[in-house]
């Protein structure tokens, strides 16, 4: 293993390296460069509110595909981990750092993501996917470790190493049970942006025009195509020939940050 990449290793069992330099040992190169090449689009299912978030992860150097491109098994994989990550509060910048480990090599042609999808999907062709399935420790610091199970008694207490949290990621069941388009759509955009939830709120909604915000005055105001009538704002339908042709709400907000 590429002890390079990885935090505490000295404390992960030599059980565990023999059974993750076995496997490693048994991977084709082909293998290896079948994750990386482009095969599906992702455009099925992804509303503009995802597509909108993705395009912001891939403009943050996050994702190397964009929805309508064509997308590898190891861009599925990022996006899918990182979506997990950015639910559970991380900055873009934590979700840089991890994605950056993450694309470490592991062994001298497979990187740590690499390794954790093909173990993974062994473990799931064999029936026990969370199981047997790789954990990923992250520290406090964001540096990433890879290991099974058994190991996280023996990582997570190290008093004599400077950090103040650590996530523990079944790799197993994000890959193979989590849709990251799916848990994107459910949940609150704010969680995916480093917006504020009132500013991000309005940003992805579909029927916005335009936006100002005056950060002096804490003022907002957004001019959208139709929609409720503004607490504090103006409404404007004009008409052609007895017909509603268009409908225009603008409304000014405190903006509370």
């Amino acid at each position: 293993m590429n002890e390079n990449c990885y935090t505490n290793i000295s404390r992960i069992s030599a059980e565990t390296h023999a059974q993750f330099d076995a496997f490693a040992n048994g991977v084709m190169t082909n293998t290896m460069r079948e994750l990386n090449t482009p095969t599906q689009e992702l455009n099925l299912g992804m509303d503009e509110r995802c597509q909108r978030i993705l395009n912001q992860w891939a403009d943050r150097g996050l994702l190397n595909a964009r929805p309508g491109q064509v997308w590898s098994a190891l861009d599925i994989a990022m996006a899918t981990v990182l979506t997990v990550l950015k639910k559970r509060g991380l900055s873009m910048n934590a979700l840089r750092q991890i994605g950056d480990g993450l694309n470490q090599p592991m062994y001298e042609y497979m990187s740590v993501l690499g390794f954790a999808v093909l173990l993974c999907r062994q473990e799931y062709h064999r029936g026990e996917p969370s199981h047997n399935a790789p954990y990923l420790v992250i520290d406090g610091e964001n540096r990433i470790t890879l290991c099974r199970a058994a190991d996280m008694a023996l990582l997570l207490p190290a008093p004599e190493i400077p950090t103040y949290s650590h996530l523990v990621l079944n790799m197993g069941r994000i890959l193979q049970e989590c849709s990251f388009i799916h848990k994107i759509q459910l949940s609150h955009m704010a969680e995916f942006s480093e917006l504020s939830a009132q500013i991000a709120q309005r940003l992805f909604d579909g029927a916005l025009k335009r936006v100002s915000i005056d950060r002096e005055r804490r003022r907002i105001t957004t001019v959208s195509n139709g929609g409720a009538d503004p607490q504090f704002g103006e409404r404007i339908i004009k008409y052609a020939n007895g017909r509603a042709v268009s409908d225009t709400v603008t409304t000014t907000e405190t903006l509370n940050e």
